[in-house]
């Protein structure tokens, strides 16, 4: 794709828009609605390319061990990797967030970076909010003070909302269940529910529908009802 071949791209349009016509149905399906759906595919390499232009002329790129590293010890978030040449280097850069990647193709940080400077271009924001698993931490914290060492005054206006994992759902493992299983499952538990007082149920309208919007509520009410985010750490 970042080589502009027509075969990679054309499946890549296929794929993403079968991708968000499903999001679109099950976001429907819980009230919940977008104007715009966008990705970090959709960056432009010139914006990625820019990005670390300017961080190279404004001093902020070191090198270590074959890699090009932006130095945020100070703020106490390691080291930023920005560019990593050659397979293997150090236990210390291999564990760092990549942003350019061994081929050339930009992973990561530089991506992020690319990103919130074409939205910031775009929309003006007032703010903008990242909800991004827990497990992202770092990784956003090192590109928001990335940003405000670049320079740019609305990086102060990046916010990170974290949440935890599910216990026990992996998608490696291939135990994730995924919602419209769980609204499924919950619309049948109402429906059967519902069933157990005839003279009520021949009441109901469009018991079908009752169910679902019943069962859709409890997901909901359970889900809000549960802590966004528990420390590992936490007493």
């Amino acid at each position: 794709m970042e080589d502009f071949e027509p075969e990679a791209l054309e499946n890549w349009k296929v794929w993403r828009e079968m991708s968000v016509k499903k999001y679109e149905q099950e976001y429907d399906r819980l009230n919940v609605h977008f104007d715009v759906y966008t990705g970090e595919s959709a960056v432009k390499q010139e914006s990625i390319d820019k990005a670390l232009e300017k961080l190279e002329e404004m001093g902020l790129i070191e090198d270590s061990d074959g890699a090009k590293l932006v130095n945020l010890e100070k703020w106490k978030l390691g080291k930023a990797v920005v560019r990593k040449r050659g397979k293997f280097g150090s236990s210390e850069v291999e564990k760092m967030w990549l942003t350019r990647n061994i081929d050339g193709t930009s992973i990561y940080l530089t991506r992020d970076i690319g990103g919130a400077i074409e939205r910031y271009d775009k929309y003006k924001f007032d703010k903008m909010i990242y909800v991004v698993s827990a497990q992202q931490d770092l990784h956003l914290a090192q590109f928001f003070k990335v940003l405000e060492l670049m320079g740019y005054p609305w990086a102060k206006n990046l916010m990170h909302i974290n949440y935890g994992l599910v216990q026990g759902m992996s998608t490696r493992k291939g135990t994730v269940v995924f919602l419209n299983q769980i609204i499924q499952e919950a619309t049948q538990v109402m429906h059967d529910q519902m069933q157990k007082n005839e003279e009520k149920y021949k009441a109901v309208v469009d018991p079908e529908l009752t169910s679902r919007e019943v069962g859709i509520s409890g997901i909901k009410i359970q889900d809000m009802a549960a802590k966004r985010y528990s420390h590992p750490f936490a007493s």
